[in-house]
């Protein structure tokens, strides 16, 4: 991943906020990793479910997998139309 991308991608990240406390799942500690795969062409991004249940009650209104993967999502094609992402939970 270039400099250049992962300047991108956090600044697209830091747009997705718990809707509640308008925090960031990246202050959140919500993403564990991400990694992209050139080859085809998507994100794998990890995600921390084990820190994010440590963070205050907000959280659990955010952290059903398919709402905190659409909201990832959408601000990923926005930010990267072409690229797919793959989410895997630890």
């Amino acid at each position: 991943m270039t400099t250049e991308m992962k300047i991108r991608l956090q600044k697209t990240l830091e747009k997705v906020v718990e809707p509640r406390s308008g925090v960031s799942i990246l202050d959140l500690n919500i993403i564990e990793g991400i990694k992209y795969n050139e080859l085809v062409n998507k994100f794998f991004i990890y995600i921390n479910q084990k820190e994010a249940s440590k963070t205050t009650g907000v959280v659990f209104n955010f952290l059903g997998e398919n709402l905190i993967e659409s909201s990832i999502d959408s601000a990923l094609r926005d930010e990267f139309p072409e690229i797919s992402a793959r989410y895997y939970y630890l």
